[in-house]
């Protein structure tokens, strides 16, 4: 066993995002979905919903979901400006 998922993830409340343009929440939101996955296995962090094999944290580790994750969405890019 590799580790165990966590129950909630340290993740805040979506009200922290009120008053911020559309543009930015629609971006927060499909980081929180991605990082939720990945730390937890569960889209969404839906513990009922189907867990997909690659992001199982009972096996595979934090680095292997973070490669996945990664080969999936491919690497983050830093907007300046």
């Amino acid at each position: 066993m590799l580790g165990t998922a966590l129950s909630r993830p340290p993740l805040p409340e979506a009200g922290v995002l009120e008053g911020l343009p559309e543009e930015a929440v629609e971006r927060a939101e499909w980081w929180r979905r991605h990082l939720t996955e990945l730390l937890t296995g569960h889209p969404d962090g839906d513990a009922a919903a189907t867990r997909r094999s690659e992001y199982d944290p009972m096996v595979h580790s934090v680095r292997q979901r973070e490669l996945t994750k990664v080969a999936e969405c491919g690497p983050p890019v830093r907007r300046w400006g």
